[in-house]
């Protein structure tokens, strides 16, 4: 499912999904593509986020990550210190239609090293 460019405007204007934060449904999110990742283990604390095909779907401050082949929305992050780093989140290094960005992020398999080595080096 792919948001045309004005609709992914219109949600970030209209109070679109707030990437990132915490949720328990999407209703948590605000807008009416939100999804609300809770895989145990995976998003903890619950992890507002979107479909998209380009990081343009995402609105200000988050990317569209397309490391699993099915693009999401993450938040993006200069240094862990950036993330929800209380709940086990940490700013990783992704692949985005930019070429990387970094985002907050759980450790998952083979996501590697947090970009910062999981300290606050800060932005």
């Amino acid at each position: 499912m792919r948001l045309p460019l004005a609709i992914a405007f219109l949600l970030a204007a209209c109070g679109g999904p707030k990437i990132g934060t915490p949720c328990s449904k999407p209703a948590d999110c605000g807008g009416d593509a939100a999804l609300c990742l809770t895989a145990a283990g995976a998003y903890t604390g619950g992890y507002c986020s979107q479909l998209c095909g380009k990081d343009a779907d995402c609105g200000a401050g988050a990317f569209c990550d397309t490391s699993t082949g099915d693009g999401l929305c993450v938040a993006t992050c200069h240094a862990s210190g950036d993330c929800r780093v209380s709940e086990g989140y940490a700013c990783f290094t992704l692949p985005s239609d930019a070429g990387t960005r970094t985002g907050c992020l759980t450790p998952f398999p083979d996501a590697g090293q947090p970009t910062d080595g999981g300290t606050d080096a800060g932005p």
